[in-house]
């Protein structure tokens, strides 16, 4: 017996140093994100500025496709760190409870009506501190869920969120990409730091954190 409780010990010990490690990188990743947004929606701006309308519609097509291909790079990232820890080790008491925002939007139905009830109610939400024990995993699942659901809407409706949460609207892809940072940053403001903490933050060094934090 002793044994065994000293082994789950370990592995309680482990996981709380696996959380960590994820914990300080989360911040400097949103940092990051949050400013190669604000650079494209700038380089955005002034291209459409200067060039034709037939050359600014593959340009910003390529644009879209490659947001996105970021983004999922950073979730197949997310999944690997995850895989690696232990599972089934702890029980769920151990942390705290853990409530995960719902999403119901359907992409064939939505309409504009029901975009602002959206927008009121998810704001109203996001403002409810999410509890620490989420955990990365909460995190990912959020971001996960919150493209799914941005994904379905029309550019009217993302300009129309964009400009309820006082964002910039440019393309689709950096425009759900920015929807995604804030609330993320919103929800989690008691788990994620700002990217102003994150530029001081110190993340512990590994393979996968070799990038400096951005200054």
């Amino acid at each position: 017996m002793k044994d065994q409780e000293r082994i789950q010990e370990q592995l309680k010990a482990e996981t709380a140093r696996d959380a960590e490690a994820t914990k300080a990188e989360l911040p400097a990743l949103l940092g990051r994100q949050l400013i190669a947004n604000r650079d494209d929606a700038r380089r955005e701006e002034a291209r459409m500025m200067s060039t034709p309308p037939s050359s600014r519609r593959r340009e910003a097509r390529d644009d879209e496709l490659g947001e996105v291909d970021d983004i999922n790079e950073e979730i197949r990232r997310l999944y690997t760190l995850r895989e690696k820890r232990p599972r089934g080790k702890t029980s769920v008491a151990d942390g705290a409870g853990f409530r995960q925002p719902t999403f119901d939007t359907d992409s064939s139905t939505v309409d504009d009506a029901h975009t602002r009830a959206e927008c009121s109610r998810q704001a109203e939400d996001r403002r409810r501190k999410v509890s620490d024990g989420g955990g990365p995993d909460g995190i990912l699942h959020y971001i996960i869920e919150q493209r799914r659901a941005l994904e379905g809407l029309r550019h009217d409706q993302l300009k129309k969120i964009c400009a309820d949460e006082r964002l910039h609207y440019c393309t689709t892809g950096p425009s759900i990409d920015q929807i995604i940072a804030a609330r993320t940053r919103l929800a989690y403001e008691g788990f994620v730091l700002v990217p102003a903490q994150a530029a001081t933050a110190s993340p512990p060094h590994s393979p996968e954190n070799a990038e400096s934090n951005p200054a």
